[in-house]
């Protein structure tokens, strides 16, 4: 009599296309294997744009990444599981959003009474939307909004100059970005 045993070979049960993670955000997978008792490691090589260096370890991921372009970065992770002589490797697939960010204008002086065009925000990551806070109202614009600032006419009813900092956030994709600032000055008639 022979006895011969066929052990199964493993397999990566979680998805092999995780959500995808903003930048400069934690990635977190967690490795499920179809056998018991599955060794796994995985190792993860430079991407270009990912500005992290080489990694590897065993089990779950739990790294944070850092995409340095305007574009969604597909980073991938080769596993590797083992059963007594059994191997095979599976490949997951994680995407790293953009960070948006926010051109603002220099910093801008006008007389009292004069009109202030329409100030467009722009970034680098496509589809990015914008919101602003305004310091100080008395010079006519009001203390938030979104997109673009439309054209106002500032004033200054004081006999000193007047400023106000305005603060511009960007978002794309489920991310935000690191606010911005300039300021607008008033002089008085």
């Amino acid at each position: 009599t022979v006895v011969v045993t066929v052990n199964p070979t493993p397999a990566l049960s979680s998805s092999l296309t995780p959500p995808a993670v903003c930048s400069n955000s934690a990635f977190n997978y967690a490795a499920v294997s179809s056998v018991t008792g599955t060794t796994i490691t995985w190792a993860r090589a430079v991407v270009a744009g990912i500005s992290n260096p080489p990694g590897s370890g065993t089990g779950n991921i739990n790294e944070t990444l850092i995409n340095t372009t305007a574009a969604d970065i597909v980073v991938p992770y080769v596993y590797s599981l083992s059963v007594g002589s059994c191997t095979s490797t599976f490949t997951v697939n994680s995407s790293i959003k953009p960070t948006p960010i926010v051109i603002v204008p220099a910093n801008m002086a006008y007389c009292n009474g004069d009109n202030v065009p329409t100030i467009v925000f722009t970034g680098s990551v496509s589809g990015t939307s914008y919101s602003w806070g305004n310091s100080n109202t008395a010079i006519g614009l009001a203390a938030n909004g979104t997109g673009s600032i439309a054209s106002f006419t500032c004033f200054n009813s004081t006999s000193a100059l007047i400023s106000a900092t305005i603060s511009v956030g960007p978002a794309a994709n489920g991310c935000s970005g690191v606010n911005s600032g300039f300021s607008i000055s008033v002089y008085p008639e």
